[in-house]
């Protein structure tokens, strides 16, 4: 039986091709749900120099665990040729999403990653999956210097749609947290997730704001489609998060972010007043620009009705 908290390193081996070189990591939190899990891990594909898997049990059921020790006994090219390293990380209870998230976060800096994708385990990739997302944020990043995340495109939940999708290049700051990417310089930049939102909800939009509010974007790329068949882990498990947990981390948003709504342009306005008033710091910190905007009556447009 795995140790709370332990981490186990898996026997890998190398893939045949090839063509980007970048060192990726990829993540995915679970906690049961192990078919829908088993399924995302096999359906990534990738020509990345490196390709790192970390899977994060967030307290699964013994029976769980142990199907999951048996699976990742394999030869890895049995698993996934295209995967290159596993590592497991078995918590023994559920720690939170931004938790999970940040323990993905911090392997791919303990090993140099060039780029981390953390995507929901309820998800399908494409062929365009991974290497699209690293194409895109390094081709976003150079029409947008102020880039720190790109975010994957959901095209439904029927993973037999996957097959006839096309890539097109469109991207927008409407970024799908259940398959983003994130770089090195994009912690340096905003830090790890924050872990104010016990068990779950909130943690994205949280972050998203901090990004925004210190003068960074993030967009959502169709260049890397994928289909997220969604909300597996709770409609498996529907006491995990509650209606009173939700509007407990609803409340929490609101008290920390000084916000009665979590909609994107609240933070723009605020960013926008604080960049015309302070020209020479582009990228404060969040808590800061909160600070100056009550100070000062800037928290809400004139004319908007959520003041």
């Amino acid at each position: 039986m795995f140790r709370k908290n332990s981490s186990v390193k898996v026997f890998t081996e190398s893939k045949d091709s090839v063509t980007i070189d970048q060192k990726v990591v990829i993540g995915m939190l679970a906690i049961d749900c192990w078919e829908y899990t088993k399924a995302a891990i096999e359906s990534i594909r990738s020509k990345c120099r490196s390709v790192t898997f970390v899977y994060v049990d967030n307290g699964s059921e013994k029976s769980v665990v142990e199907q999951i020790k048996k699976y990742f006994s394999q030869n890895l090219k049995t698993i996934n040729r295209d995967i290159d390293n596993i590592e497991l990380i078995f918590n023994g209870e559920n720690i939170g999403v931004a938790k999970g998230w940040n323990q993905v976060i911090q392997k791919a800096l303990d090993i140099n990653a060039d780029k981390i994708l953390i995507s929901n385990n309820d998800v399908v990739y494409s062929q365009y999956t991974v290497d699209g997302c690293v194409e895109a944020y390094n081709r976003i990043k150079m029409e947008d210097e102020r880039t720190v995340m790109v975010t994957a495109s959901n095209i439904g939940r029927d993973p037999n749609q996957l097959s006839s999708v096309k890539q097109k290049w469109s991207y927008s700051e409407c970024p799908d947290f259940s398959c983003f990417m994130i770089t090195p310089d994009t912690v340096k930049k905003i830090g790890m997730m924050d872990t104010y939102y016990i068990p779950a909800y909130f943690e994205d939009n949280h972050h998203h704001w901090k990004i925004l509010l210190q003068g960074y974007k993030a967009y959502g790329c169709t260049w890397a489609p994928y289909c997220h068949i969604s909300s597996r882990t709770r409609m498996s498990h529907p006491d995990l998060v509650t209606h009173e947990i939700f509007r407990t981390n609803r409340k929490k948003f609101a008290s920390l972010m000084n916000a009665n709504d979590v909609d994107q342009n609240i933070a723009v306005y605020r960013y926008e007043q604080w960049l015309a008033a302070h020209p020479l710091d582009p990228h404060p910190y969040w808590k800061d620009i909160l600070n100056w905007c009550r100070e000062n009556g800037k928290l809400y447009h004139p004319d908007s009705k959520k003041k």
